[in-house]
């Protein structure tokens, strides 16, 4: 005799954590990726890639890193190991992801960010944003390193579901759900370009 619940099943939630473990293991690959492949810019000299000049004072960190990431190959490169790690066991519907990305983000944010921060800090990358009168600015490191995570989800994202993440995708709302004050509207504009540089 079969005594399966349907109603204590639902109530309990265990079908969101269903549709939701495939992104906390393709997170855990995501991260595994980062950690495996920092080796591959260990001599990397990446402070001139985003500078801090007149022209950019009124740019936000957001755009500043984003267009970084834009210029910088090996970068790209690098953070292409996650994305493709993670993007391939995030599955195809839009609004599992987002409760992924919610339930998940928040969870795995503080790994991500101090690995990504690590390579930040031996690459140099974005160092006018965080590096103040030979200071290291442990705050402005961290929202770059941010910045930098939330490229990551958005590609990883996009590719999953082989399609541009639109403003109006609840993985949008997901991604300002974790960032709060990260421009996630302009990490959402270089998704194609940075998908494009990974595929």
């Amino acid at each position: 005799m079969d005594t399966f619940d349907l109603k204590k099943y639902l109530s309990e939630g265990r079908l969101y954590e269903d549709e939701t473990a495939d992104l906390d293991k393709a997170m855990a690959k995501g991260l595994s990726a980062l950690e495996t492949g920092d080796s591959a810019l260990e001599d990397e000299d990446l402070s001139q890639v985003v500078k801090e000049d007149k022209e950019q004072l009124n740019e936000s960190i957001t755009g500043l890193v984003v267009g970084g990431i834009l210029a910088a190959p090996k970068l790209i490169q690098w953070l292409g190991k996650s994305i493709g790690a993670i993007g391939k066991l995030l599955g195809k519907d839009e609004s599992s992801i987002a409760k992924g990305i919610t339930k998940f983000g928040t969870k795995w944010e503080k790994l991500y960010v101090k690995a990504i921060a690590a390579v930040i800090k031996t690459t140099g990358f974005a160092k006018s944003l965080w590096m103040k009168d030979g200071k290291q600015n442990d705050r402005d490191l961290y929202a770059v390193s941010k910045v930098v995570f939330g490229v990551i989800l958005a590609v990883a994202a996009g590719n999953a579901i082989s399609a541009a993440v639109s403003t109006s995708s609840p993985i949008i709302a997901a991604l300002e759900s974790i960032f709060g004050g990260t421009k996630v509207a302009e990490i959402i504009g270089i998704v194609p370009k940075v998908a494009k540089a990974v595929a």
